[in-house]
């Protein structure tokens, strides 16, 4: 979808909402806000503003809007929105109304989401984000990553069959990286610069290559999978632990011993290639832990202190380090 089909989208999508919606702002985050957006490859992460809850009848009148723009639209497909009333804004712990894969969620919008807002600080319509939203604090958005790497992805680490689908090995390499900037200097990344990162955290520049090739080539050269079985990204909750935290100690499908049936959706693999996955996921689990236990000291006034073991939604590990991709 070229950038006119784009603008088309969200204008399309935007009118929708204030004639459904007693609409306040719209604001986007993720890769579009921060300018690392890849048609066909990421998704479109909004935020609608609204005067009051959503009722049980707007979101029915949401999901068919939803719906009939990815009937029309291939990019509404990857169109992930969460409505926020105005008077719950400051509150960062709140669950709200989602749009994401196709139905509606649950979810709270993480720090690493706000603070995306307001570095971005696009607005689709109404006021920007740094006029209506609270600033996210140093600590909160550190323990956030903290938690995120210990709860969510390095418990992963024990289901490495999920390692044979390109999407989890990915997001859960920029994840890390990502991560690690933002604990070692505040700063949030984008994807493509967690890929320039990644080399010096020890990744093999075959993975490295392969990812970036994955995320930056064209979308033809990658289709989307239509079918029930194509592999999804990560999700909080997950209705089981996730993948891994990070692909440096994952070998590539051509480098794993008798790994020629391997397949991106965790496809057949021989005993040989299955033992060489095991392996590598022991591997990772006791890296990983020494890095969360690193990552964990200190972290100054207000800190999560020393965490023992590596969420995002699309935050953390897809978001954050994405909800995200």
């Amino acid at each position: 979808m070229g950038g006119h089909d784009l603008d088309t989208l969200l204008d399309r999508f935007t009118a929708e909402l204030r004639r459904m919606l007693p609409l306040v702002a719209v604001w986007a985050h993720g890769s579009l806000a921060l300018g690392d957006f890849q048609p066909g490859h990421s998704d479109l992460d909004l935020i609608a503003v609204v005067e009051s809850q959503v009722t049980g009848d707007q979101r029915r009148q949401l999901t068919r809007l939803h719906e009939s723009l990815a009937a029309e639209f291939p990019a509404a497909v990857k169109l992930h929105c969460s409505y926020l009333p105005r008077t719950g804004l400051p509150e960062l712990a709140a669950r709200h109304p989602t749009w994401a894969h196709q139905e509606f969620l649950i979810r709270p919008v993480t720090p690493v989401s706000r603070r995306e807002l307001h570095l971005g600080d696009l607005t689709l319509y109404g006021p920007p984000p740094t006029e209506l939203l609270p600033p996210v604090p140093d600590a909160e958005l550190t323990a956030f990553i903290r938690a995120d790497l210990a709860d969510f992805w390095l418990p992963a680490t024990a289901w490495p069959l999920r390692w044979l689908q390109d999407i989890w090995v990915d997001l859960g390499a920029l994840a890390l990286a990502r991560a690690t900037v933002t604990l070692s200097d505040g700063r949030l990344i984008t994807k493509g610069e967690a890929l320039d990162v990644l080399p010096a955290l020890g990744a093999p520049p075959a993975l490295v290559s392969d990812i970036r090739a994955r995320r930056y080539a064209s979308p033809e050269d990658f289709p989307t999978p239509t079918d029930s079985t194509a592999p999804t990204a990560p999700t909080r909750p997950a209705p089981s632990p996730a993948p891994p935290s990070n692909a440096r100690w994952r070998r590539t499908r051509a480098e794993r011993p008798g790994a020629q049936g391997a397949s991106a959706d965790g496809g057949d693999v021989d005993r040989v290639g299955r033992r060489a996955v095991l392996q590598g996921v022991g591997e990772l689990h006791d890296v990983g832990l020494g890095l969360v236990e690193d990552l964990g000291e200190g972290g100054g006034e207000g800190g999560a202190g020393r965490v023992v073991g590596p969420e995002g939604e699309d935050a953390a590990g897809v978001q954050v380090l994405g909800e995200a991709a």
